[in-house]
């Protein structure tokens, strides 16, 4: 990733408990980074990288959901600014907090949260001067589908003109209730619930060790010399844990019914005596 390359505005799309909210941090850790590597990622060691951590960074803003409660005065509309050690408390100790358990933080339960023209406002005052730490600044809004329509209106105006080093990142469960002028400035990243998420590649890295010594083993096991390898054509005798098989020369394709598109090829030390080298898919679908 190049910080050239990126929107000023982009909308994450999720489901509750998707960890959008997290991945929004960490990209806004990355732009806010005084040393990015060259591989396109945060340092996460610089002292811009932790304060973005603890969401303690002066130029990272939030703009949460929020309603008036028994601390704030009913001369004037709550803002974000009111409850932020809360915020921040209640997202460190929870990354992937709800909606309904950020308002029993609150303690409004029986009230919707909302984000008002004031706290747009708000956000127009801030940007009216320089960034703290002189560099990029980033808010991150979550739930924009609580905005009131007269603060959708005044956030469409920024980014209909975007101020320069100034990023809006949008966490929202329900995009669809958005004004259609904002999802059109924003870049949509559609973020799938973790059950359907690609392992990790270490994971699957192990797997290939773990089923390569299993397959080593199978060959051992089945293995009582050249007059019992089957020939070209033939199917080895059933006296071993080993999978149906089929030859090509004399090369064994063991067909495991886990993965398409993983092969690998083995070097001759760790065939049997009389094999051939070459490439044992272990996995066909």
């Amino acid at each position: 990733m190049r910080i050239d390359n990126l929107s000023h505005a982009i909308l994450f799309s999720s489901e509750e408990g998707s960890g959008a909210l997290p991945q929004a941090l960490s990209l806004a850790g990355y732009i806010l980074c005084s040393d990015k590597k060259e591989d396109g990622s945060a340092c996460g060691t610089c002292p811009s990288c932790r304060k973005t951590k603890n969401a303690v960074h002066p130029d990272l803003h939030f703009i949460v959901p929020v309603n008036r409660s028994a601390g704030i005065s009913a001369a004037r509309q709550p803002v974000t600014d009111d409850f932020l050690d809360l915020w921040r408390s209640s997202y460190l100790e929870n990354p992937d907090i709800t909606e309904q358990e950020w308002y029993k933080k609150l303690e409004i339960e029986n009230k919707q949260g909302a984000i008002s023209a004031a706290e747009a406002g708000n956000i127009l005052r801030k940007l009216q001067f320089r960034s703290f730490e002189g560099g990029a600044r980033v808010i991150i809004i979550w739930l924009p589908e609580r905005m009131h329509p007269a603060a959708a209106n005044k956030l469409l105006k920024i980014l209909e003109e975007p101020v320069p080093g100034t990023y809006f990142l949008l966490v929202s469960h329900r995009p669809d209730q958005l004004l259609p002028t904002i999802r059109s400035r924003c870049m949509l990243i559609q973020v799938p619930p973790k059950e359907y998420r690609p392992l990790p590649r270490e994971t699957y890295t192990n797997l290939e060790r773990l089923l390569d010594l299993f397959f080593q083993e199978s060959l051992r096991v089945s293995w009582t010399g050249p007059k019992t390898w089957p020939r070209r054509g033939e199917s080895p005798k059933k006296r071993s844990w080993l999978p149906p098989c089929r030859s090509s020369g004399n090369i064994t394709c063991c067909h495991w019914a886990c993965h398409r598109c993983l092969s690998w090829t083995h070097p001759p030390s760790l065939l049997p005596r009389g094999m051939q080298p070459g490439c044992l898919k272990l996995f066909s679908g």
